[in-house]
């Protein structure tokens, strides 16, 4: 892990400004109004910045997924033999293998969320 800190740093960039962007959108009355009635930082965290948070958990985590299978090895197999001009099909079919495992962990993440209920409005309830 330590010799891939550059890597990982530079694909971390988009997660970080997606979660700022989402923290900064939590309304500041309600931090107000949880510092008037004496909740402590834990219970500030727990009760208002992360259910706040929380839709934009769904969307960071898609992004990472999606990023991390474009920028993987396994893509510059698929393009390199599909580069080779006389393996058309192999590489046809690595890319389907390819886009049905995505499609699949898309899908088990979306399961997921359903049934913890990450990702929607908490206002709802």
């Amino acid at each position: 892990m330590i010799d891939r800190i550059y890597a990982i740093l530079s694909l971390a960039g988009v997660p970080i400004l997606l979660f700022l962007a989402s923290i900064q959108s939590v309304p500041k009355h309600l931090y107000e109004a949880a510092k008037i009635e004496g909740a402590t930082g834990y219970e500030t965290f727990w009760l208002i910045t992360l259910p706040n948070v929380s839709p934009h958990i769904i969307t960071v985590t898609v992004y990472a997924l999606v990023d991390t299978f474009l920028t993987s090895p396994v893509s510059g197999i698929i393009s390199s033999e599909l580069a080779k001009s006389t393996r058309w099909g192999e590489s046809a079919a690595m890319a389907w293998i390819y886009v049905s495992a995505i499609v699949m962990l898309l899908l088990v993440l979306a399961v997921f969320a359903k049934v913890f209920k990450i990702g929607g409005s908490h206002y709802e309830e």
